[in-house]
């Protein structure tokens, strides 16, 4: 029996992705689900599901990874699986831990030079908190150059125990980093499946048929939003 997990927002979106992502649920297979817990916010339409609440009082990756201490500290099962309200199970799928095609020196590269075009705080923290993982993986001795990246959108299969520990240890390395940023570190020293990131950017973007998609708001109120709430149309125990 595991725990599903998802850090949520306090405010949420009219047309919220969570329902679908909970209605995606149905294609979850090899585990048994115990509870769905929502750590954070929590909409007023749920109607089951158990609610840590957290302090969201800074930029997302610090309130994440407020979540993330709260879990650590709580009753949720010593294996979860950490979901994201904007992930959807397409199709009937196993959790697997899962990574980049690209290797974490060679994504680090690629997202720096981005930020040249896309130059939003978000985008920016964000970049700064992958290239503080690949830091501080060099630092412990990793070869980050052919290292996988384990910062995808995949729902993924956490230890609380090794969890506990990979935060103590970003925390006694650097204080200061926002501890949302955690999945490269997580899963640096796991066996992982490699494959390309679910994440669909572009409002413009057709539906690709994938087992697993994450949207974007742009993808959301285009054809791969619409893809997935025509694929879920029955409502979930949660609303």
């Amino acid at each position: 029996m595991v725990d599903i997990v998802y850090p949520l927002r306090e405010k949420r979106p009219r047309i919220d992705p969570l329902r679908w992502s909970l209605r995606s649920l149905v294609n979850l297979r090899g585990v048994e689900i115990d509870r769905v817990i929502f750590v954070g916010g929590l909409p007023d339409w749920v109607r089951d599901g158990f609610h840590i609440a957290t302090i969201q009082d800074a930029d997302p990756f610090t309130n994440v990874g407020r979540a993330l201490e709260a879990i650590v500290r709580s009753n949720v099962s010593e294996d979860f699986i950490w979901f994201q309200d904007d992930v959807f199970l397409m199709e009937p799928w196993e959790p697997k831990v899962h990574a980049r095609l690209k290797s974490l020196d060679r994504y680090v590269e690629v997202q720096t030079a981005a930020l040249a075009k896309y130059t939003s705080e978000y985008n920016r923290q964000y970049v700064a908190g992958v290239t503080r993982q690949r830091d501080m993986l060099r630092a412990w001795g990793y070869d980050t150059s052919t290292l996988h990246n384990g910062c995808c959108h995949f729902p993924l299969p956490v230890n609380k125990t090794r969890l506990a520990e990979v935060l103590e240890r970003m925390k006694a390395f650097d204080p200061g980093h926002p501890l949302g940023h955690f999945k490269a570190v997580y899963a640096a020293d796991l066996d992982v499946v490699r494959t390309r990131d679910p994440k669909i950017m572009s409002g413009k973007a057709k539906y690709p048929g994938w087992p697993v998609v994450s949207t974007s708001q742009a993808s959301w109120d285009g054809e791969v939003g619409e893809a997935v709430r025509r694929r879920f149309p029955e409502p979930s125990p949660f609303g």
